[in-house]
Protein backbone atom coordinates (compact mmCIF):
# COMPACT_ATOMS: atom_id res chain seq x y z
CA UNK A 1 0.00 0.00 0.00
CA UNK A 2 0.87 3.79 -0.67
CA UNK A 3 1.82 6.29 2.33
CA UNK A 4 -1.51 9.03 1.90
CA UNK A 5 1.57 11.48 2.97
CA UNK A 6 4.16 10.67 0.89
CA UNK A 7 3.44 8.53 -1.68
CA UNK A 8 5.80 5.68 -1.10
CA UNK A 9 5.09 1.69 -0.14
CA UNK A 10 4.61 0.75 3.71
CA UNK A 11 3.40 -2.66 4.62
CA UNK A 12 0.28 -2.72 6.32
CA UNK A 13 1.96 -4.13 9.76
CA UNK A 14 3.49 -1.09 9.87
CA UNK A 15 2.18 1.65 12.15
CA UNK A 16 3.63 4.98 10.95
CA UNK A 17 5.61 5.61 7.28
CA UNK A 18 9.22 5.12 7.71
CA UNK A 19 10.00 7.81 5.17
CA UNK A 20 7.35 10.39 6.81
CA UNK A 21 5.95 9.48 10.25
CA UNK A 22 2.31 9.52 9.26
CA UNK A 23 0.01 7.24 10.60
CA UNK A 24 -0.73 4.19 8.57
CA UNK A 25 -4.35 4.10 7.67
CA UNK A 26 -4.58 0.03 6.90
CA UNK A 27 -2.36 -0.44 9.98
CA UNK A 28 -3.15 -4.34 10.91
CA UNK A 29 -2.58 -5.46 14.72
CA UNK A 30 -0.12 -8.58 14.85
CA UNK A 31 -2.32 -11.67 16.05
CA UNK A 32 -1.84 -12.87 19.28
CA UNK A 33 -1.18 -16.72 19.86
CA UNK A 34 -2.62 -17.83 23.10
CA UNK A 35 -1.12 -20.59 24.67
CA UNK A 36 -2.08 -23.01 27.80
CA UNK A 37 -0.24 -21.94 31.14
CA UNK A 38 0.33 -25.95 31.74
CA UNK A 39 1.57 -26.17 28.30
CA UNK A 40 5.62 -26.33 27.47
CA UNK A 41 5.83 -22.65 25.37
CA UNK A 42 7.07 -23.29 21.23
CA UNK A 43 8.75 -20.66 19.66
CA UNK A 44 8.36 -20.44 15.99
CA UNK A 45 11.10 -19.14 14.10
CA UNK A 46 11.61 -19.34 10.45
CA UNK A 47 9.65 -22.04 9.65
CA UNK A 48 11.94 -24.35 12.98
CA UNK A 49 9.78 -24.77 16.31
CA UNK A 50 12.28 -24.98 19.59
CA UNK A 51 10.65 -25.96 22.36
CA UNK A 52 11.75 -24.33 26.06
CA UNK A 53 16.00 -24.56 26.32
CA UNK A 54 15.99 -25.91 29.70
CA UNK A 55 17.18 -28.65 31.26
CA UNK A 56 14.78 -30.77 32.88
CA UNK A 57 14.54 -32.09 36.66
CA UNK A 58 14.82 -36.07 35.95
CA UNK A 59 18.17 -35.42 33.49
CA UNK A 60 19.51 -32.61 35.72
CA UNK A 61 18.97 -35.43 38.54
CA UNK A 62 20.25 -38.31 36.15
CA UNK A 63 22.91 -36.25 34.96
CA UNK A 64 24.65 -35.66 38.96
CA UNK A 65 24.44 -39.53 39.79
CA UNK A 66 26.11 -40.48 36.20
CA UNK A 67 27.85 -38.04 34.95
CA UNK A 68 28.60 -40.03 31.42
CA UNK A 69 24.88 -38.97 30.68
CA UNK A 70 25.67 -35.15 31.18
CA UNK A 71 28.67 -35.85 28.41
CA UNK A 72 25.98 -37.70 26.01
CA UNK A 73 23.35 -34.95 26.42
CA UNK A 74 25.63 -31.85 25.56
CA UNK A 75 26.43 -34.19 22.14
CA UNK A 76 22.69 -34.38 21.94
CA UNK A 77 21.22 -31.08 22.67
CA UNK A 78 23.84 -28.56 21.57
CA UNK A 79 22.29 -27.29 17.80
CA UNK A 80 18.81 -27.23 19.00
CA UNK A 81 18.88 -26.60 23.10
CA UNK A 82 22.10 -24.96 23.19
CA UNK A 83 21.69 -23.69 27.28
CA UNK A 84 20.56 -26.89 28.38
CA UNK A 85 23.44 -28.67 26.70
CA UNK A 86 25.49 -26.43 28.23
CA UNK A 87 23.81 -26.86 31.54
CA UNK A 88 24.52 -30.76 31.32
CA UNK A 89 28.17 -30.41 30.44
CA UNK A 90 28.64 -28.45 33.31
CA UNK A 91 26.90 -30.60 35.40
CA UNK A 92 28.66 -33.90 34.53
CA UNK A 93 32.03 -31.74 34.65
CA UNK A 94 31.82 -30.56 38.32
CA UNK A 95 30.69 -34.09 38.93
CA UNK A 96 33.60 -35.97 37.76
CA UNK A 97 35.63 -33.43 39.89
CA UNK A 98 33.68 -34.36 42.47
CA UNK A 99 34.06 -37.68 42.16
CA UNK A 100 38.15 -37.19 41.52
CA UNK A 101 38.44 -35.19 44.38
CA UNK A 102 36.73 -38.22 46.77
CA UNK A 103 38.81 -40.61 45.41
CA UNK A 104 41.99 -38.82 46.35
Amino acid sequence: MKCTMCGRDVAKTDRYCSYCGENNAEYEEPKKVETNMYQTPNYQTRNRVYQEDRLGFWMGLLTVIFPIVGIVLFFVYKSDRPNAAKTALIIALIMFGVTFLANL
